[in-house]
């Protein structure tokens, strides 16, 4: 060999050895922090823990209406279980098509492969230039073989790939009872639905979190499992926690219920997913050693109505997290990190489950012997010692446990009844209830009110116009006689002397027309004040231009949405409507007054509020701020009554069960000490049949009536009878169950 030629092998081999050198030296000195740290989060795993959401109980702090108990889920680890879907990205990089054409592309070689019974099969192929493509599919699976060609390369795939998900689905399915084909289909719709998922960040989550076959699964099938896990790769079982709700048709409206995060949610908490990030948010390397309150689990359920929702942040608990090493062979070396997770508070509720019980089933049986077809009721007990709800009903309600079944929903979304409304913290047009408050706001010296001795003659109509009038002839009457006897005549003529002004003042001063109970999210209702008219007449003008707006967007666009232009059709249907019809009335009347003082026209309370009128009497002016949750401190609104208009009001109230609108014996309230007001509100005639719609009927009151302790609402919104024979029972069955006198019976 020339020494020329030996130069320059000896040049080749110290260019290669520097090279060498400079790629190690990057390697071992300019990355080494960099290469720590990855083989370092390649040992470590994070394993996350599940918190215990916190209980919702009763007044009695024992009893429970919401709590978690563990279940066990049948899960499949579909990497595991099936590694060609390994293959599945990759390939569609190689082939340069979309991850859906590359899964179809394997199902169809696995059933080719499984009905010819080939060793292999070609696949596809790449050109040269794809070389490293070719390489990193070769080294995802033993069962994908590469043939470099002189102008292609060659991709054969054998039956290797396939026989584990196989073998898996024959093994499993007996053991869950289904047949291996209805397994086989539902793991591939599992795999179709993570490859349908566009955002990266979300296909990565699903294939880490494994797919529950079979969502609390009974002891017996968990057993079976459980014995034969070890020769079924990929299954498992899943402890979790799961809301039950052991009384399950008691206050569902309040209880609420919990409901899964949406795609949307899951973006949006992104950054404070325990088990979204591959680096468990800092865990892995000890960046981050304990767990905001904030942090939840991608699968951890939100609070969706009710305290459920309205009580989400104090009930939900706090994830664990325990960060452990791993060797070679995949068994635990050592525990980093172990925080274990920490449980929710329990939310104690003022609810008495006894009086919601018997509350809830006055109201059904007042619904299904008085009121419609469409009709629904709502009750309220307020505790006059500490402003606590002790019932809070209405009817009909849904069995927490099982609305979510499809059958079960599709019935409850088609009943004309309407389960699903929360009719005690609805606002509805009050009737005669109202006129306890107003005979306060008439009778308020300091507003330009009537002395509490006023009296007027009631010949049962007005003389001015034949629509305001009374159920009856009173003759001579004065306000206990007015409540006693409901005598609208006697509101009119004193709400013609007095004015809307007045009417208003009383309503604030006791908050209505506003939510009234701390924390619970109750509806406003609405109370006309001066220049309520023009102000709705203003709202309707807006809500119309909005619509009319938002309408031609979608109109003009390119493909518009049939269900958005159908919804924003209706909804300026009804601005518009309004709008026109509030343009030929921007003031108010007398006659409006006369309305409004006896509680029809265009007020709106809820069942809450005229039970606070009622506290209002019974408490003398000291009346409890409504509460739902224990820890919500006592309070009290103080409001100076006159002495004279509450003696003529208490006194009117208990004759009104005595003597007077609720005092039949067939109501049987007139046995009880209770001091109560009948309401009837009418709601006009159907515009296309010019039928008369039902009532809307009311008692309110409260119990007993020389020492009270409670004080009460009922409404049944849809009825044909009158409020002192629909609802006045409902007041006698509660009153009973309150006092025990149908438990000493």
């Amino acid at each position: 060999m020339s020494a020329r030629r030996i130069r320059f092998l000896v040049t080749i081999a110290l260019l290669v050895l520097g090279a060498l050198s400079v790629r190690l030296y990057h390697l071992t000195v300019m990355r080494h922090a960099e290469l720590r740290e990855q083989a370092e989060k390649r040992r470590r795993r994070a394993k996350v823990r599940e918190a215990r959401r916190g209980k919702i109980l009763c007044r009695d702090g024992v009893t429970a209406l919401a709590l978690d108990r563990p279940v066990d889920d049948v899960t499949l680890d579909l990497t595991e279980v099936d590694p060609s879907l390994s293959l599945v990205t990759p390939l569609s990089q190689a082939l340069r098509i979309e991850r859906v054409q590359a899964l179809a592309l394997l199902r169809a070689a696995r059933r080719e492969l499984a009905q010819t019974g080939a060793d292999e099969l070609h696949l596809a192929d790449l050109p040269l230039e794809r070389a490293r493509h070719a390489q990193r599919l070769a080294r995802r699976s033993e069962a994908l073989r590469c043939d470099l060609g002189p102008e292609r390369i060659e991709l054969y795939l054998g039956p290797g790939a396939f026989t584990v998900r196989e073998e898996a689905c024959a093994n499993l399915a007996p053991l869950l009872g289904r047949s291996v084909a209805q397994l086989e289909a539902e793991v591939d719709a599992a795999v179709d639905a993570i490859h349908e998922n566009e955002a990266r960040d979300e296909r990565l989550a699903l294939w880490r979190t494994p797919h529950v076959l079979l969502s609390a699964a009974p002891f017996d099938v968990v057993a079976r499992v459980l014995e034969r896990a070890f020769e079924i790769p990929g299954v498992g079982v899943r402890r979790r926690y799961a809301r039950y709700y052991p009384h399950p048709d008691v206050a569902p409206h309040l209880i609420g219920y919990l409901g899964m995060p949406t795609p949307a949610e899951r973006r949006r908490d992104r950054a404070r997913l325990l088990d979204g990030d591959s680096e468990a948010l800092g865990l892995l390397l000890g960046e981050r050693v304990e767990i905001d309150h904030d942090f939840r689990l991608r699968e951890e359920p939100y609070g969706r109505r009710g305290v459920e929702f309205l009580r989400d942040r104090e009930l939900r608990g706090t994830p664990g997290v325990e960060v452990v090493v791993h060797d070679a062979r995949n068994r635990v070396r050592e525990v980093l990190l172990d925080l274990p997770p920490r449980d929710g508070a329990d939310v104690l509720l003022t609810i008495d489950l006894p009086l919601q019980r018997a509350t809830q089933a006055a109201l059904q049986a007042a619904v299904e012997s008085e009121g419609t077809a469409d009709a629904g009721a709502a009750g309220v007990v307020l505790d006059l010692r500490d402003g606590g709800i002790l019932a809070l009903a209405s009817f009909p309600g849904f069995d927490l446990n099982r609305f979510r079944e499809p059958d079960v929903y599709r019935a409850l979304r088609e009943n004309p009844r309407k389960p699903f409304l929360h009719r005690a913290t609805l606002g509805f047009t009050p009737g005669s209830t109202w006129k306890i408050l107003n005979a306060f706001a008439l009778h308020d010296r300091q507003q330009g009110g009537l002395p509490a001795s006023w009296t007027t003659e009631c010949a049962g109509r007005m003389t001015d116009h034949a629509r305001f009038k009374c159920d009856g002839y009173h003759a001579h009457t004065d306000l206990t006689k007015a409540i006693e006897r409901s005598c609208n005549v006697y509101f009119f003529r004193a709400a013609d002397e007095v004015g809307l002004p007045a009417l208003k003042h009383w309503a604030d001063l006791l908050g209505l027309g506003h939510s009234v109970v701390r924390g619970l999210g109750d509806t406003a209702g609405f109370v006309p004040g001066p220049g309520y008219k023009e102000q709705r007449y203003a709202q309707f003008l807006v809500a119309q231009a909005h619509w009319e707006e938002r309408l031609a967007g979608l109109r003009a666009g390119a493909d518009p949405d049939p269900a958005k232009l159908a919804d924003a059709e209706r909804r300026l249907k009804h601005a518009s409507f309004w709008a026109q019809r509030w343009s030929k009335d921007q003031h108010e009347s007398k006659f409006d007054v006369r309305n409004l003082v006896i509680g029809q026209g265009d007020v709106q309370v809820s069942p809450i509020q005229v039970a606070l009128i009622a506290a209002l009497v019974a408490t003398s002016g000291t009346v409890p701020v409504p509460r739902i949750y224990q820890d919500t401190p006592i309070d009290f609104r103080q409001i100076d009554l006159d002495a004279g208009v509450l003696e003529r009001v208490q006194r009117g109230m208990r004759r009104v069960v005595t003597h007077g609108t609720a005092s039949k014996h067939e109501i049987g309230l007139y046995r009880l000490e209770v001091a109560g007001k009948t309401g009837t509100a009418e709601r006009g005639s159907d515009p296309d049949t010019g039928e008369k719609r039902p009532y809307v009927a009311w008692f309110m009151g409260y119990y007993p009536a020389r020492n009270p302790e409670i004080a009460f609402a009922f409404v049944v919104d849809a009825t044909r009878g009158h409020g002192g024979g629909v609802c006045g029972p409902i007041a006698r069955q509660v009153v009973e169950a309150y006092s025990g006198a149908e438990r000493t019976k």
